[in-house]
């Protein structure tokens, strides 16, 4: 009994002093070596309690019978490897929460590839050459190189297209983020928002459109469709038929290929958040517009001359016939706010609609509560202080290409007076980071996605590794960081032959 008291006090101890060991450690160090640092301390002191548990336990009596022996060792090695868990697992906390953005995990994988592209739904492209090949989250290969040649320019929101040459067995379809072949039917097949489409438009019932969701279910919808009208929004897709006095009338299905609200207007959009625009003539000829819920309720009269833009948080922008001059209104069509003049705000995205600079040279941002702050006042919103003293926001525009749209981001710049620095924000969180970001993709001047991937939790980015963003060099890191800023996946150094 008197042993087993003393070997529990030992362990309580040991633990104690492994932990201010371990404590002890500085936690504001930026550079990734101090991550084996930790561990190798932490390592010394798993040595020397190791060490000093043996010698104590060495000396038991050894008349005790071997069956005593066997049930105090057991408890005893069960205590070093607890401590030895609960030590690896401390110096790995504080080695991680040591890394700063731009910073290279020291887990992280290294691709030997030539080009990356962002993350959707859990997988991303990546380039070798001419082939092109698949990888998850963990920059493992879901589909190796040289099994199919991928578009990655006409990939979208997890459907992974592939090349189809003519006059050859490559079949036709997509491959979802799992790495699974779907195979379509026969035809031009293009991503639509959540569904993969391939339709022939014709411009009668007889048409036959194919929608596909990520999982390979499909969907057959009759009908005439062009342009927007492609696009699924709250289960209804838009369908026109010709109108015996000219044009075409246009309705909504849903996917089981059921007419919900039945061709009645001139005019029509995609629904959007359980409203869409639609246009018909009134008793002057005029094309008047208005809002309509997805049973065909009206939400508001056919009143607006111009075409009121879709909800988007809630609120939708609307139109006067006095130049530069609009409102917001909620889903009540009840006006919350009114503004005249140019730049104008913006629709709504993620919970704020921006607006151009103003003269003092500061862009507007407004918030769903209709309150208005500076673009200085915004990065404060999202933890981002210090000596600012100069910034641009760049907003993204609501698109129906991407998905989802809340994990969508902010990309914005800072100068500090001595350097400039590039960023990203995640409206979600109000979170944001910045540092030696580089906002233009390199070689093409084009900015980079406005799209943070929620599934594989990265994005793809690329580092300044000395000076300021703007300076030229080849000293960029090339890959995939996570919403700290940190790169979980980097792409190899290229050959120098």
């Amino acid at each position: 009994m008197k042993t087993i008291k003393f070997t529990t006090i030992l362990m309580i101890t040991m633990v104690l002093a492994c932990n201010c060991t371990l404590n002890a450690q500085s936690k504001t160090g930026r550079k990734i070596e101090k991550v084996g640092k930790n561990v190798d301390e932490a390592n010394d002191a798993l040595n020397k309690g190791k060490e000093l548990f043996k010698g104590i336990f060495g000396k038991k009596d050894k008349k005790k019978s071997e069956n005593a022996n066997a049930s105090e060792s057991e408890p005893n090695q069960k205590a070093i490897n607890r401590i030895e868990e609960d030590q690896g697992n401390k110096a790995k906390e504080e080695g991680q929460q040591s890394l700063e953005p731009g910073d290279v995990h020291p887990d992280a994988v290294v691709l030997d590839v030539d080009k990356l592209y962002d993350f959707h739904e859990g997988a991303a492209i990546v380039e070798k050459g001419s082939s092109t090949a698949l990888i998850n989250a963990k920059g493992e290969f879901l589909v190796p190189f040289n099994t199919y040649d991928f578009l990655p320019n006409d990939s979208y929101n997890g459907f992974f297209l592939i090349r189809r040459t003519y006059n050859t067995k490559t079949p036709i379809g997509f491959v979802n983020p799992k790495g699974k072949f779907i195979q379509t039917e026969k035809g031009q097949g293009v991503v639509f928002g959540n569904y993969f489409l391939v339709g022939n438009n014709g411009n009668n019932l007889d048409t036959r459109n194919y929608f596909y969701d990520l999982d390979g279910k499909r969907f057959v919808v009759s009908g005439h469709m062009s342009g927007i009208e492609r696009f699924v929004g709250d289960g209804l897709v838009q369908i026109s038929i010709n109108n015996p006095k000219g044009g075409f009338l246009k309705g909504y299905k849903n996917l089981m290929d059921e007419w919900v609200i039945q061709p009645q207007y001139q005019w029509g959009s995609v629904f959007n958040e359980g409203a869409a625009v639609v246009g018909d003539y009134n008793e002057f000829g005029e094309l008047k517009y208005g809002f309509i819920d997805i049973k065909g309720n009206p939400i508001t009269p056919m009143q607006f001359t111009k075409p009121p833009g879709l909800f988007h948080n809630g609120l939708a922008k609307v139109f006067y016939k006095e130049p530069a001059k609009y409102s917001f209104i909620n889903k009540k069509g009840e006006v919350v706010f009114t503004d005249q003049g140019i730049p104008s705000f913006d629709d709504f995205n993620l919970g704020y609609s921006f607006k151009g600079s103003n003269r003092a040279g500061e862009s507007i941002i407004m918030d769903e509560e209709l309150k208005i702050h500076s673009d200085m006042e915004f990065l404060q919103m999202f933890g981002i202080l210090g000596n600012v003293k100069s910034t641009t926001l760049v907003f993204p525009h609501y698109s129906y290409t991407n998905r989802p749209i809340e994990s969508s981001m902010i990309l914005f710049t800072l100068y500090d007076g001595k350097k400039l620095y590039g960023g990203f924000l995640f409206p979600k969180s109000k979170t944001g980071v910045y540092g030696n970001f580089i906002t233009k993709i390199p070689g093409t001047g084009e900015l980079e996605e406005f799209y943070f991937d929620s599934v594989s939790g990265l994005k793809h980015m690329h580092w300044k590794k000395s000076n300021d963003i703007r300076d030229g060099g080849a000293d960029i890191i090339d890959g995939y960081v996570n919403q700290n800023g940190v790169f979980m996946i980097i792409k190899g150094e290229a050959s120098k032959w």
